[in-house]
């Protein structure tokens, strides 16, 4: 049998709202980004009945994020670093507008070298993740709560496909993949 991934943005930050690089901040979810894992949490119990557990992001946003999944679903929670976003390095916290003024061409992020964490970096970790949830839940129904970046190259990762391919997340928003 195999394992089945609800992958889960988390509800939308304070953050998300002033357009902030989030990274590895914790993040605090507005009063929409908590009545949008609601919802989420509603649609997920249509889904499966088997939930066996959710796999987290140890970044708050996410946790609480799968939380009130949790709370809905009634499974238990386990936490990796290995679903947290990009890592922004020294330009965490800083607007995307600015950030994009100064490092964005053509479409593509150009940090100096060193700084943050690369997209290939990114496309890596989640391989190296798709392989450890199948290690460690496979033969399983799981909710997967991670961020937005991150959960688009899961999405590459598994479809042989690059991150451009795959359309950006809501906020709260799930897809499926099976492993």
């Amino acid at each position: 049998m195999p394992l089945h991934a609800y992958i889960v943005r988390h509800g939308e930050t304070t953050e998300n709202r002033t357009k902030i690089l989030q990274g590895h901040l914790p993040g605090q979810l507005t009063s929409q980004g908590m009545a949008q894992l609601e919802e989420t949490a509603t649609r997920l119990s249509h889904e499966s009945t088997t939930f066996q557990r959710i796999v987290s992001s140890d970044l708050q946003r996410a946790v609480d994020s799968a939380q009130i999944i949790a709370n809905h679903l009634h499974i238990a929670i386990d936490t990796t670093p290995l679903l947290r976003e990009r890592d922004w390095g020294p330009f965490t916290g800083i607007s995307i507008a600015e950030a994009a003024a100064k490092y964005r061409i053509d479409g593509q992020w150009q940090f100096p070298d060193n700084t943050t964490e690369t997209e290939t970096a990114i496309f890596e970790r989640a391989q190296t993740t798709l392989r450890w949830l199948k290690q460690h839940y496979d033969n399983q129904d799981i909710v997967v709560v991670t961020h937005g970046q991150f959960a688009r190259n899961l999405l590459a990762a598994h479809h042989h496909l690059t991150f451009a391919d795959i359309e950006p997340f809501s906020n709260g928003e799930f897809r499926t993949i099976t492993l």
